[in-house]
């Protein structure tokens, strides 16, 4: 969800982020939000509430970028946000057997030396 935000941004969503546990733990019901009867843990609210956070800043900023760059700027945005996490199994399902077998850096054998 950081990705495509300055970095003023990324401090106010990583406080907003932060938050939202230290005011469930002070107010368990979230404002009135979950019952005290509901049977959920502190953190199945907490993952709720982060869930409907990342979902609601999903949203908003593409909004956003439609309203202020283009309809088109939006919705790429929203796509590679959403395709993003399966490009990076492609890309680095093999990292794990890499670190594994010794192979702490990149032997770049695809990169050409330059002369």
């Amino acid at each position: 969800m950081k990705v495509g935000f300055n970095l003023q941004r990324k401090v106010i969503l990583f406080v907003a982020w932060i938050s939202v546990p230290v005011v469930l733990f002070f107010n368990p019901s979230f404002g009135g939000l979950f019952s005290q009867s509901g049977g959920y843990s502190f953190f199945d609210r907490l993952g709720i509430l982060w869930w409907v956070m990342g979902l609601a800043g999903l949203l908003l900023r593409t909004f956003w970028l439609c309203a202020s760059r283009s309809v088109q700027t939006g919705l790429v945005w929203f796509a590679k946000i959403l395709t993003d996490p399966f490009h990076d199994v492609k890309i680095y399902h093999m990292a794990p057997i890499w670190l594994l077998r010794g192979q702490w850096l990149d032997p770049m054998d695809d990169a050409r030396h330059w002369q």
